[in-house]
C-alpha cells in the first residue's frame, strides 16, 4: 500500500518513520500544503500516487485536504481535532461516504494496552479517570479534555451521554488549573475524571469496576501524550505492540483496516461523537 504524508514538521515526521518502517507499506513521501491555499498547485497528482494519506495540516485547513482526498478515491486519517466545528466535521463525514472512503481519527489513547486485557463483551458499571498534566504542557485543554472523554467512552462502549456534568477550578485568566467532569452514558454507565496541573507529573491513571473485574491501569506519560518513545521508528516495535507507542498502534491499526476491507477501528463518526461530547462539556464549564 503506498501511503503519504499532507503537512510537515514534526508530526508529519513522526507519521512518516512509522509509516517507512511498517510492513508491506511504500512511503509515498510529503506533500507540504500551505494552510491558506484553497488549491495547493501539485497536491492531485501527489493524490494519484497513493491509496491512503495521513493529514497533519493544521485543522483548519482538514477539510479542504480531505474533500480532495475524497475525490481522488484516496483514504484520509486525521489528528485531533478533525474539524474545525460539529458542522464541519459532518460535511467531512457526508463527503467521505459519497465518496466510498474512510476517514480516520487520531485517538492515541484507544490503542493503550490496558484494552487488551478487558473482557471483549465486559462492560464497565464505573469509570474513575485522573490525568496530572505538567505544568508546561503546551496542548489546549479542550484537546486534553477531548483526550478523557473520548477514553472514557471507549471504555463504556457508547458515544452518548445523556448527562453530563462539570467544574472548574480557575487559576490565571482564564486557564483552568483543574477539570473535573462526570458522564452518565445511555447504557448505564458512570464515568468520573479529573484532570489538573501539576510541576513536574504528567502521569493518568484509570480504574474500571463492573460484576468481578475491579482493576487499575496507570496509562503512563506517553499515552497522555499522545505520542511515544523512539522505538516506534523500527518494524520491531510493530511487530510487538507493547513496544510501540499508541500512536505507532493506532497507525497500524487504520492501515491494517484499509487493507482488509474493514472501517477504520476509530473513523471520523466516532471523532464526531466524542466532538459532541466535549462540546457538551464545554458548555457546562462556560
Amino acid at each position: 500500500m503506498r501511503v503519504g504524508v499532507i503537512g510537515t514538521g514534526e508530526r508529519a515526521e513522526r507519521r512518516a518513520r512509522v509509516l517507512r518502517a511498517r510492513p508491506g507499506t511504500t512511503f509515498a513521501g510529503f506533500f507540504a500544503a500551505l494552510p491558506d491555499d484553497p488549491a495547493p498547485p501539485g497536491l492531485d497528482a501527489f493524490l494519484d500516487q497513493a491509496e491512503a494519506v495521513f493529514i497533519t495540516v493544521p485543522t483548519g485547513a482538514h477539510f479542504r485536504m480531505a474533500e480532495a482526498a475524497a475525490k481522488r478515491g484516496v483514504h484520509a486519517f486525521l489528528e485531533w481535532p478533525p474539524a474545525t466545528s460539529l458542522r464541519e466535521c459532518e460535511a467531512m463525514l457526508h463527503l467521505a461516504e459519497e465518496a466510498g472512503v474512510e476517514v480516520g481519527v487520531s485517538r492515541p489513547f484507544r490503542f493503550h494496552p490496558l484494552f487488551a486485557t478487558l473482557p471483549e463483551t465486559w462492560q464497565p458499571g464505573v469509570i474513575v479517570l485522573t490525568v496530572r498534566v505538567r505544568e508546561n504542557d503546551p496542548r489546549p485543554w479542550p484537546h486534553r479534555l477531548a483526550d478523557a472523554v473520548d477514553l472514557c467512552a471507549a471504555l463504556a462502549r457508547s458515544g452518548s451521554a445523556q448527562r453530563i456534568d462539570a467544574e472548574a477550578v480557575r487559576g490565571v485568566g482564564a486557564r483552568p488549573e483543574a477539570v473535573a467532569f462526570t458522564l452518565r452514558f445511555h447504557n448505564g454507565v458512570l464515568a468520573q475524571a479529573c484532570l489538573g496541573r501539576f510541576p513536574l507529573d504528567h502521569r493518568a491513571t484509570v480504574y474500571v469496576a463492573g460484576g468481578d473485574l475491579h482493576r487499575t491501569f496507570d496509562l503512563g506519560e506517553e499515552a497522555t501524550a499522545g505520542e511515544g518513545p523512539e522505538n516506534a521508528r523500527t518494524g520491531e516495535a510493530l511487530e510487538r505492540p507493547g513496544l510501540a507507542s499508541p500512536e505507532a498502534r493506532e497507525t497500524h491499526a487504520f492501515l491494517t483496516a484499509l487493507a482488509e476491507k474493514r472501517p477504520p477501528p476509530v473513523s471520523l463518526l466516532d471523532g464526531l461523537h466524542t466532538m459532541r461530547l466535549v462540546e457538551r462539556l464545554m458548555e457546562r464549564l462556560r
